[in-house]
């Protein structure tokens, strides 16, 4: 049976002769009438013969495209493992059986001939080239990921749900345009116990049947191990549309104060879900969800737009927060419109560029190939911006490369800071970073500041700022303004508390350390 290729090209074929055969019936009977008047009615009667075959021609109905027959339950096994044995493990495998979409669960029967090989296409078309999509009996197809780009599991999730929206869509079946719903079962990659392809068939088929018999929850995960993070990820992939509709994703901010004076010198927006079921959830809980629904820009302009209104609310309510830093990713930074998002949020909530601190990964600097994000930086540095390197020492950033990234302030990793007031190591390390800071006029934050001894050698290392659970834990916006009082009547006027001023490293006193003003707090936040 032809493709659908193959018909559109019969069909322009087919008309382009039917014109052609009519010209010939035209161009005949006017030879006729001219040389054989007394045939003229019979040759009137040929073109009239012509044009009605013509027109059936012309409007006859071609049949419906077919796709081309999906590989069978024997190919897909085969494939599952040579993959194994390629690759040392299994990919993510996929089952979900499509049924017409009705006002309830459908049921198998409901499928027509050929919406199997209708659904299959349109999946293999949502998918990457090289992932296979099978049918495993006359009702369930398969889909195999491929192990060149390996997905990890919050990706499959992710697809499996793209793989859903695409059979709501309007697919082209023999029988005309339909919309399927269907279960899904996963199969993760590399599960323990599951080492050929039927395996991970079967698995993926039960997890199939359990969804199907759930009809709140119709993807379902594979048994895996009882210490398996899967059912958080699975539910957290369900939830995340409702999350950024619903406002559930929010900022937290945690405090950075001056180790001159004490005061508070701005405030980090860290992102927090907070979930009806699981509670508020730190970023290593959903970042992975978050990047494999390529939802990264979404997450940065939630978190940019609630931490600039929160903001001007404190302005309007007569707090002194001098600015808010916002965390950006190498995806942020790639986005052309980046620029354009950040200003208009601005002007939107009549917050000026230079109350706006933009943190970057070290990592991020390193990246190879990453030409637009100096280009991102730069126009950023240009609006007001200020540019902070975040988590300093934990990558590969050079002085060139600080440079080149317009860095107004680097924050120094909590790596190096643990234990600083009792680890001549640790001193020496921050002592030279603090070196190289001011010989290119950067501010300092000391990150992770959990003790007073941290926050003494910080601040006597010369550190201009510090942060940490030390000073005060990330925290809701209701709450800053309390966290605000209580700080200006303990520690306000006081480059370090009374109780911390008498520590000193090993065998050194601060003066010989730092000086009697300590080494780079020249300079006040």
């Amino acid at each position: 049976m032809p493709s659908g290729n193959s018909n559109v090209r019969y069909d322009k074929v087919r008309i382009a002769a039917t014109r052609i055969g009519l010209i010939v019936a035209v161009v005949l009977a006017g030879l006729a009438s001219q040389f054989l008047g007394e045939l003229a009615p019979l040759a009137l009667s040929c073109v009239i013969a012509a044009g009605v075959v013509a027109v059936l021609h012309l409007t006859w109905p071609t049949p419906p495209a077919t796709p081309s027959p999906l590989p069978g339950v024997a190919t897909v096994t085969e494939y599952l493992d040579q993959t194994a044995r390629l690759h040392g493990g299994l990919p993510g495998v996929i089952v979900l059986r499509p049924t017409r979409a009705s006002g309830g669960r459908a049921t198998s029967g409901e499928l027509r001939p050929g919406d199997l090989a209708a659904t299959g296409a349109a999946l293999k078309a949502a998918l990457r080239p090289e992932d296979v999509v099978a049918e495993i009996d006359g009702a369930t197809l398969a889909v195999v990921l491929s192990m060149r780009a390996r997905a990890s599991l919050e990706e499959i999730i992710q697809i499996a749900l793209r793989l859903q929206r695409c059979l709501q869509a309007p697919i082209s079946c023999p029988a005309g345009h339909a919309r399927f719903e269907a279960a899904i079962g996963i199969c993760g990659p590399s599960m323990p116990d599951i080492i050929d392809g039927h395996a991970a068939l079967a698995a993926a088929q039960v997890a199939l049947r359990n969804a199907e018999a759930d009809v709140d929850n119709p993807i379902r995960m594979a048994a895996r191990s009882p210490d398996s993070e899967a059912p958080l990820a699975l539910q957290l992939a369900k939830d995340l549309d409702e999350a950024f509709a619903t406002g559930q994703i929010i900022p937290f901010f945690q405090p950075q104060v001056s180790t001159d004076t004490g005061q508070l010198t701005g405030l980090e927006a860290l992102a927090r879900w907070i979930h009806p079921v699981h509670g508020a959830l730190a970023p290593g809980h959903f970042l992975p969800t978050i990047e494999a629904a390529g939802a990264q820009l979404a997450l940065t302009d939630a978190i940019l737009a609630q931490s600039l209104k929160a903001l001007a609310d404190w302005d309007g309510r007569g707090l002194d927060i001098p600015h808010v830093s916002i965390n950006l990713t190498q995806a942020d930074l790639n986005d052309p419109s980046l620029v354009d998002r950040v200003e208009w949020m601005l002007d939107r909530h009549g917050i000026a560029a230079q109350r706006l601190g933009i943190e970057v990964l070290e990592t991020v600097l390193s990246v190879k190939g990453a030409d637009k994000v100096p280009q991102s930086l730069s126009a950023l540095r240009q609006l007001g911006c200020r540019i902070d390197l975040d988590d300093f020492g934990t990558g590969q950033a050079s002085i060139a490369s600080i440079r080149r990234f317009c860095i107004d302030r680097i924050k120094i990793d909590r790596s190096f800071v643990c234990n600083l007031d009792r680890d001549p190591e640790q001193q020496g390390m921050v002592a030279a970073i603090v070196t190289m800071a001011e010989h290119l006029s950067l501010e300092v934050v000391a990150e992770g500041i959990e003790t007073t001894g941290e926050h003494a050698r910080a601040a006597e290392l010369g550190c201009n700022q510090v942060q940490g659970y030390g000073i005060g834990r990330p925290m809701r916006i209701d709450a800053v303004e309390t966290w605000l009082a209580r700080w200006r009547q303990e520690r306000l006027g006081q480059a370090m508390p009374a109780a911390m001023r008498g520590l000193t490293g090993p065998g050194r006193h601060a003066s010989e350390t730092t000086g009697p003003r300590g080494r780079g707090r020249g300079k006040t936040a």
